[in-house]
């Protein structure tokens, strides 16, 4: 199993920062997100995704089990790859630190662990490409007022 933490700040608040994350519109290229259920206070909300991977469509199911606004955010997920993911935040110099940690498996028996380093190279690139749009969508906003 693939583990990894990473530390980020945002030039944002804590709540900006974990909304940012709940929309489905803003996926990495070769990515699908799709909302399925809306749970009233968030926990219990799911989500489908797709991906594609060595000219491969792989699916699966992000299922929110933990929602603190403003300090954490906390999924599983079902499918191609199984694991956990965490967000925490906290306000820093007007802004935001942002923990990720992710622990995470693909679920093809006997050799799954041969991926570890891919999905760390994907877990870093998608952060890299959230951090770049949560950025872009800022400055478009502060543009725009």
């Amino acid at each position: 199993m693939m583990k990894a933490t990473r530390t980020m700040y945002f030039d944002a608040s804590p709540d900006e920062v974990l909304e940012f994350l709940f929309d489905d519109a803003i996926v990495s290229p070769g990515t699908t997100m799709a909302s399925v259920y809306e749970a009233p206070d968030t926990v219990g909300s799911a989500y489908e995704w797709t991906f594609r991977v060595l000219g491969t469509t792989h699916r699966g199911v992000t299922i929110i089990t933990g929602y603190v606004p403003g300090e954490r955010l906390e999924f599983r997920n079902f499918g191609a790859f199984e694991g956990t993911a965490e967000w925490i935040t906290m306000p820093e110099n007007g802004g935001t630190r942002a923990i990720a940690t992710v622990e995470a498996r693909v679920t093809i028996p006997l050799v799954g662990r041969l991926f570890d380093p891919m999905l760390e190279r994907m877990f870093d690139q998608e952060l890299e490409f959230g951090k770049r749009e949560f950025d872009k969508l800022r400055k478009e906003v502060v543009t725009a007022t």
